[in-house]
């Protein structure tokens, strides 16, 4: 049994992380995916995608300046047989706490960090090539502070 950080309605985790990594140590810039069951990260996509999730995300002037953008994805088939209608409403919550232990992580090491929801998710689904039924709920941003 893993413990998580953060709760999910009925332990069904419908919340899955993608990072978008750029300038970090050891690790290519791409597109990656969080393994929560083996708590490592999968690159699904090597390259820059920073410039096109700007584009995607109403030209915020912050968001190509990040080092890793965490994109919080809701994934109805891990918990619609179980809640049915409320399954967004719960993974939205969800989405709320991660995004609550992104914030204070990267407060506790020092980094600059913006929650984001002001973006047209199809677009993202496209950039992190999602399957149809994958809905990008949040995005925060995550990156050194400038001195």
């Amino acid at each position: 049994l893993k413990i998580r950080t953060a709760p999910s309605a009925g332990a069904t985790y419908p919340v899955e992380i993608y990072l978008v990594l750029h300038s970090v140590n050891d690790y290519p810039d791409g597109i990656y995916l969080y393994d929560t069951q083996n708590e490592q990260l999968t690159i699904i996509k090597e390259g820059g995608y920073l410039d096109d999730i700007c584009r995607a995300s109403l030209d915020q002037d912050f968001i190509p300046l990040a080092n890793a953008t965490f994109l919080l994805a809701y994934n109805p088939d891990k918990i619609t047989r179980h809640y049915g209608r409320e399954s967004r409403r719960y993974a939205l919550l969800e989405c709320g706490h991660i995004a609550q232990n992104i914030l204070l992580v990267a407060a506790a090491r020092g980094l600059g960090s913006v929650p984001v929801g002001a973006f047209y998710h199809k677009r993202l689904e496209a950039i992190l090539g999602l399957q149809n039924d994958r809905e990008i709920l949040y995005m925060i941003c995550v990156g050194t502070l400038e001195k």
